[in-house]
């Protein structure tokens, strides 16, 4: 008997492990973002680096007012501009795969690091697997 809510216990962690961070929270920790845009993201993006060399694809992104979504790659993307900061969730259906905070940055390419299936700044971060991010718009003058 002592033994059966061990084995549970277990099964639930290691379920919580491999299934990462619940959209609800994801989409509250975007939403607790307050501070007002001073930036656009709407076009065509892509990365710097090929799909296949591990880069993130071709992007598309609609803003209005301070939310955005659009696809990136294989990937759905929602999120939040709070001042210059770009707060991103990348799903796979409703699935969040990568959180980042990200940055329009001198170039004005967006910038940063997702973190797997995590919060960044939570404790499982820091050892969460970590993913450059790099796009460049594809038409910067229309």
């Amino acid at each position: 008997m002592i033994l059966r809510p061990t084995l549970l216990s277990a099964a639930l962690l290691l379920l919580t492990a491999c299934t990462g961070v619940n959209t609800d929270v994801a989409r509250s920790w975007v939403a607790s973002q307050t501070e007002p845009t001073s930036i656009n993201i709407t076009g065509s993006w892509e990365s710097k680096l090929s799909y296949f060399a591990g880069g993130w694809g071709y992007a598309e992104i609609t803003q209005t007012g301070s939310e955005f979504h659009g696809t990136l790659g294989p990937y759905i993307i929602e999120g939040k501009i709070s001042g210059t900061k770009i707060f991103t969730i990348i799903m796979t259906g409703s699935r969040v795969d990568y959180t980042a905070i990200l940055e329009l940055d001198s170039h004005n390419e967006i910038i940063g690091t997702a973190i797997r299936k995590t919060l960044p700044g939570s404790p499982e971060a820091t050892n969460a697997e970590h993913a450059p991010f790099h796009l460049v718009r594809v038409n910067p003058n229309s």
